[in-house]
């Protein structure tokens, strides 16, 4: 086997485990989004975007190994893992062809998981604009008529103020 393939394995076997992290940060946040857990919601933001920065230096390291193993092993321009694996011996394959599987299952996971994430936030926001939509129409005063007999248009009145302690 040769170095650059080798050193590819590793790199996407780690890309699996930080994948397989993110994953898990996403079941965090879709718990934080359901249980209104705000506190929570913005630490999980904080380390998925550790993991992104980790995410991205990987994604780099194997870009350089594909093109690396791809230039030793033959393989035409675009550098890509399919290629490769079809030049490579059985065993070394074979490993790439399951890792390659894997991170796709992983990715299709998370995917989900966005998927889901996203949709409870905008259902989130959808009844935030309703009751915000009442709460306008109560504190707002309707047209009437005032002491003259003449239609008097409504002003509005209140507010809704949000003070952190």
């Amino acid at each position: 086997m040769n170095n650059s393939v080798e050193e590819l394995i590793n790199a996407l076997t780690e890309k699996g485990s930080v994948l397989q992290e993110m994953l898990a940060i996403l079941e965090e946040e879709q718990r934080c989004i359901v249980e209104l857990d705000i506190a929570s919601l913005e630490a999980s933001g904080e380390r998925k975007v550790k993991v992104i920065e980790r995410m991205q230096g990987l994604n780099d390291r194997c870009r350089r190994f594909i093109e690396q193993a791809g230039v030793e092993c033959g393989v035409e321009e675009p550098f890509t893992l399919t290629p490769l694996i079809a030049r490579l011996d059985v065993p070394e394959g074979e490993r790439l062809t399951d890792l390659q599987s894997r991170l796709l299952s992983i990715h299709s996971s998370m995917d989900q998981l966005l998927s889901v994430n996203r949709g409870l936030i905008e259902e989130s926001i959808h009844s935030m604009d309703h009751s915000l939509a009442f709460f306008q129409r109560i504190l707002r005063f309707a047209d009437t008529y005032g002491n003259g007999g003449h239609m008097v248009e409504g002003a509005v009145e209140g507010s809704i103020v949000y003070r952190e302690a």
